[in-house]
């Protein structure tokens, strides 16, 4: 069974999709993605995904990029959004230790690639094995803005946004469509919070944390 960094579709399922769309005559390329590249050209994808942007933009996590579908960000919307959690902790810099070990926990091969003091929190990015490579996983936590809620879930701990990107985006050429990583950002960002144990922001009630 793989663990739950990657997709639970097996490498081998993967080639015999693409086989499939090789067969009716269509061709797949892949880009990577680094930290450490100038913008790429807007419109498209194929560029995009050669430069994506990583770290806070003006104190807050990024949005997922337009060029890659297998994406999750606290700051996107529509399919791409995940909700923000809280933490059991009320340290930041606690909040980030006990980050640190259950990505690694739940990623083996992982690594700790940046790690950011702000002024109103922390921000970590690690960089873990997937199907198509090596993903990028950003969190950034800090204290919450004062709310008027006063429902059980919205109470104590500190904000936690985070982005979780497929590093190795394959499209199909020349349809400019990207292949699924089968849902692996979202199985893996599970995995971590229930690990840690915090809970999700704006929601009180159990159906929340079932499956």
């Amino acid at each position: 069974m793989p663990h739950s960094c990657t997709s639970s579709v097996s490498p081998s399922a993967a080639v015999v999709s693409r086989r499939k769309l090789l067969s009716v005559g269509l061709a797949a390329s892949s880009v990577s993605l680094a930290f450490d590249q100038s913008p790429a050209r807007a419109g498209n994808p194929y560029e995009e995904g050669k430069a994506p942007e990583y770290g806070p933009k003006n104190g807050r996590i990024r949005a997922c990029p337009n060029s890659n579908p297998n994406c999750v960000s606290t700051a996107s919307t529509s399919q791409l959004y995940g909700p923000a959690w809280r933490t059991s902790e009320p340290d930041a810099s606690a909040s980030a230790k006990v980050l640190e070990d259950a990505v690694l926990d739940v990623c083996p091969g992982g690594q700790l690639v940046a790690a950011q003091s702000l002024a109103d929190g922390e921000y970590r990015a690690f960089s873990v094995p997937s199907l198509f490579g090596q993903d990028i996983v950003e969190f950034l936590i800090r204290q919450a803005a004062p709310s008027h809620r006063r429902e059980p879930g919205d109470q104590n701990g500190l904000l936690v946004t985070y982005r979780s990107s497929a590093g190795s985006v394959k499209y199909i050429w020349p349809l400019q469509a990207a292949v699924s990583d089968f849902g692996a950002q979202r199985k893996r960002l599970k995995q971590i919070r229930q690990n840690l144990g915090w809970r999700l922001v704006g929601c009180e009630f159990v159906e929340c944390y079932e499956d």
